[in-house]
């Protein structure tokens, strides 16, 4: 308090209080996921698509990588992070044709289409703000947001 602060204290400042939103998020759509799976779970299905335990494990490791590139200040991990989301985006708009499908396919139950279609909605959208995370960790590092400065 006794010194002037500079530029990057009040970048790193801002970048935290902006990143907390998306980890408040983050715990919240766990939340909304553990409430599906159970209720997945009651529904037992034994139809199983790949691409559901694909897009979960991507957005898996954006979380652990957006973290750990805050942590250790890695631009380059948290870029990697940002360019993942739109293989989650890919794989998240397959999925919305092929649950579809798959319910004629295998005659699966409303309720396994209903709830396998929360699930990914909320795993695209923790893929969301791990990307958020991400940026913020770029931010915080170099001062720059979306490829521009900002103050």
């Amino acid at each position: 308090m006794k010194e002037r602060p500079f530029a990057s204290d009040l970048r790193k400042v801002t970048g935290y209080f902006k990143l907390v939103e998306d980890i408040e998020r983050l715990g919240d759509h766990a939340e909304d996921i553990a409430w599906v799976s159970k209720n997945l779970y009651k529904a037992k299905e034994a139809y199983r698509s790949p691409n559901v335990e694909k897009i979960i494990n991507v957005a898996l490791s954006m979380v652990n990588d957006a973290y750990k590139s805050l942590a250790t200040g890695d631009s380059e991990l948290a870029k990697d992070v940002i360019k993942r989301d739109d293989i989650v985006d890919a794989l998240y708009l397959d999925l919305l044709k092929e649950i579809p499908v798959s319910k004629e396919n295998y005659a699966l139950n409303d309720a396994y289409v209903i709830y396998t279609t929360l699930l990914v909605k909320y795993v695209e959208r923790i893929a969301d703000h791990a990307s958020n995370i991400a940026e913020w960790a770029v931010y915080i590092q170099n001062g720059y947001y979306k490829d521009k400065v900002i103050i």
